[in-house]
């Protein structure tokens, strides 16, 4: 078997890959049932690959990244659904476009969503998810499997759960699930905490001591982001991807772990907006993102920063 560390981020991407040889046997899974049809783009042949919950339409010509797309892809789905289970079933597949080159992304980009292309177009590499629908440009192999697993994320929680949904679970879920080995099969084993970047982005934000407040980090999102200076785009993934880290590595029985579990059971429900609009921690003022933290994890943000920057410095080998 081999591993492939792999560490990516949607707005600004970066590989670090080592491949490492491991004495690990393992068998061989049967691969997930899947079939290609043609499909084209402005006249450029390309694929349609069906799998039991995506549809994959892409003009890529990586013929290995072909290959394992639906494996890794239905791994995804059901890593996620382990996480998140799904609220309800969609209608159907997850459309998924996956082009080639940037030039052919814009252009869909600009026919597929006229309202948000110009935020769209700032992105510097990866993709977007919106409707439901996926839509990314190629890299590299690793870095494109990762905007897949990242947007992904996304992806499912708007076809399985709905809205609203506060941005800095849905970023931190989706930079939770960057990061994996892949074996011989193309198939994840996702290790976030071995994301690289987001690791190295949170790193240099706490060196330049340029961290998000937590107010600011829980009431913005991507969308407001982007426009930022790039390295204030690599801190807001890297902190939403630490505080997600943080929240599911407490102990499950703390208030604050018992507290997030229950958030990733209600999110994108009406019982989550219930809960938030009748607690009363939840008071006027806030913007929905901090709310549903207060009400879901702690409301003393004071103390939750204390332990916050203790965790980061541990997860930077720092303290």
């Amino acid at each position: 078997m081999k591993k492939l560390i792999v560490g990516a981020t949607a707005a600004v991407l970066a590989v670090v890959g080592t491949l490492i040889g491991c004495a690990e046997v393992s068998r061989p899974l049967p691969p997930v049932e899947s079939r290609a049809e043609p499909w084209t783009f402005r006249g450029v042949e390309g694929k349609e690959l069906i799998t039991p919950h995506y549809c994959v339409r892409t003009t890529c010509t990586n013929p290995r990244l072909l290959h394992d797309i639906p494996d890794f892809l239905e791994v995804c789905w059901s890593a996620y659904s382990d996480l998140v289970p799904p609220r309800r079933q969609p209608t159907s597949a997850a459309m998924t476009y996956l082009f080639q080159t940037r030039q052919q992304w814009e252009i869909f980009t600009k026919e597929f969503s006229p309202a948000k292309a110009p935020t769209y177009l700032l992105i510097r590499s990866g993709g977007f998810e919106e409707r439901g629908v996926t839509v990314s440009h190629y890299g590299r192999m690793v870095t494109t499997l990762s905007v897949l697993s990242h947007e992904g994320l996304h992806q499912f929680l708007s076809l399985t759960r709905g809205a609203p949904l506060p941005a800095w679970v849905n970023e931190g879920l989706a930079c939770y699930f960057e990061a994996f080995d892949l074996d011989d099969q193309g198939r994840p084993k996702f290790t976030p905490r071995n994301n690289l970047i987001r690791r190295n982005s949170l790193r240099d934000a706490y060196y330049r001591r340029d961290l998000f407040e937590l107010p600011e980090l829980l009431s913005t999102n991507a969308g407001r982001v982007v426009s930022l200076p790039t390295m204030k785009v690599r801190t807001y993934y890297g902190q939403t991807w630490s505080v997600v880290l943080m929240l599911l590595e407490a102990d499950p029985k703390s208030k604050e772990g018992a507290g997030f579990r229950r958030l990733l059971n209600d999110l994108g429900t009406e019982e989550m907006r219930r809960v938030v609009e009748e607690s009363s921690k939840a008071p006027g003022g806030e913007e929905f993102g901090e709310r549903v933290f207060r009400t879901y994890v702690t409301d003393d943000l004071v103390g939750f920063k204390a332990r916050y920057e203790a965790y980061v410095k541990q997860l930077l080998g720092l303290s």
